[in-house]
């Protein structure tokens, strides 16, 4: 078994572990693999690895992002990333079922303290009805 990944709690579990937890995402850590093994990146590729990038950094929003991540994310732009396409369906761009989700959250919200706090559970029911 095969295991890439980026996140903290990952116990470094199968045969193989390429995990390094002090990566912005799950893709930077397949592209330093692609990289050190000299394989190349081609466009399809390139906004795979951007998409994953983008999500995993929250738009570029995440406390983890420095200069490294834009240095990253122009590289995968020079390598024909369909950038503008991944911005476009990640930010802008829902499933119906997330829509759905969201509905029904924000339909069982509960507020405390004169509103000022929110609290929003998600139930297998509700992803069921979602």
């Amino acid at each position: 078994m095969l295991n890439i990944d980026h996140h903290q709690s990952n116990s470094e579990f199968g045969q193989i572990a390429l995990v390094d937890k002090n990566s912005i995402s799950t893709t930077k850590v397949l592209y330093d693999f692609f990289k050190s093994n000299d394989i190349k990146i081609n466009s399809k590729i390139a906004t795979a690895l951007y998409a994953g990038l983008f999500d995993d950094s929250d738009c570029f929003l995440a406390d983890m992002v420095q200069g490294t991540t834009f240095a990253f994310a122009k590289d995968l732009i020079d390598s024909g990333s369909d950038y503008k396409l991944c911005n476009k369906y990640i930010k802008k761009y829902q499933s119906l079922a997330a829509f759905r989700l969201k509905a029904i959250m924000h339909r069982k919200m509960k507020l405390f303290h004169e509103a000022r706090v929110a609290v929003f559970s998600i139930s297998r029911e509700y992803m069921k009805e979602s």
